[in-house]
């Protein structure tokens, strides 16, 4: 979890099987309990709760920032580890679709700008 700067409260997994360090703006979340589901943990704190249950505790007046402190009392609801599961799931498939769709937009932007300048210079050529 990036902690400070422009893009405070990013989330991801760490999927890296070697040593690495962390600068000092990155939180590195280690839960200690199978009862969590790691997508799941991702998911909800992206989400528009989650994000605000940690990056609404920001102090600082230059650079905002999170604390670790602030971070270990951030209270994340869990269902069953099952229905973690289920969800992470789910939210996959819905993120899935969106992109699919934001894609599908982007295309219809092209092509309706493409329509329009042809309109326009059907209109005015002499």
């Amino acid at each position: 979890m990036i902690k400070d700067g422009a893009i405070t409260g990013r989330v991801t997994i760490n999927n890296i099987d070697e040593p690495f360090t962390l600068l000092s703006s990155v939180a590195l979340i280690k839960t200690g309990n199978t009862n969590i589901h790691n997508v799941y943990l991702m998911h909800y704190l992206r989400s528009p709760v989650g994000f605000e249950h940690v990056t609404g505790r920001m102090s600082g007046s230059a650079i905002t920032r999170i604390i670790l402190e602030k971070i270990k009392k951030t209270v994340i609801p869990l269902p069953p580890l099952n229905e973690q599961k289920r969800i992470a799931q789910k939210v996959n498939q819905l993120m899935t679709l969106c992109d699919q769709l934001e894609s599908q937009v982007k295309d219809n932007q092209k092509h309706s700008e493409a329509l329009m300048n042809a309109v326009l210079r059907e209109a005015f050529e002499v």
